[in-house]
């Protein structure tokens, strides 16, 4: 029995430091997932302005792939680590991953796209410029797109920006009252 009070006291010190720093990196990725699907909703309603529409669409798609992919692999693997400052450890590590673009950015010389793009506002909404694209040349497969971007927009908004910090409570729980009361028996 006292094996395994040692492992919940051990395993609640891991919980309480997995809950705030997966947390603290979902509030991280929060405006980089936000970033991607602006991205693809502007490629949907202004495809004039773009060379390539398609490609700023897919890049708006694999930001904020990328974004939701960093975040559960840190959750999955600090559910692995049998020690609080590992679990520290490894959100620090996809921390700096995460912070990268934002490092680099600023450093390359000659790189001047933010300055030539400045700050973008959407002029119409979806539905207007879908009702649009009907009396003039429409963007290839840009159904398709749109609905791909209502998908991930829902995502977002119902699961990811809510209830992914719930996830981050519970499952530790579940962690606790499942999984060790298998071993205690």
């Amino acid at each position: 029995l006292d094996s395994f009070d040692l492992k919940y006291k051990d395993s609640t010190a891991i919980n309480l430091c997995l809950f705030f720093t997966v947390l603290i990196l979902h509030w991280q990725c929060l405006p980089e997932a936000r970033n991607g699907i602006y991205m693809m909703k502007y490629a949907l309603t202004c495809p004039e302005e773009f060379n390539n529409p398609i490609a700023a669409f897919m890049l708006g798609f694999m930001q904020t792939i990328a974004i939701f992919l960093t975040e559960i692999c840190n959750l999955m693997k600090s559910f692995d680590q049998k020690k609080p400052q590992d679990v520290i450890v490894r959100f620090v590590g996809f921390g700096l991953v995460l912070s990268v673009p934002k490092l680099l950015h600023p450093a390359m010389e000659g790189f001047e796209v933010p300055k030539a793009v400045g700050k973008l506002t959407l002029t119409k909404s979806r539905k207007q410029s879908l009702a649009e694209s009907t009396n003039k040349k429409a963007m290839a497969s840009g159904w398709l797109l749109n609905v791909v971007y209502c998908l991930f927009k829902w995502f977002f908004v119902s699961f990811y920006y809510y209830f992914f910090p719930f996830v981050v409570i519970f499952a530790p729980l579940f962690k606790i009252t499942y999984l060790y009361n298998l071993d205690a028996k």
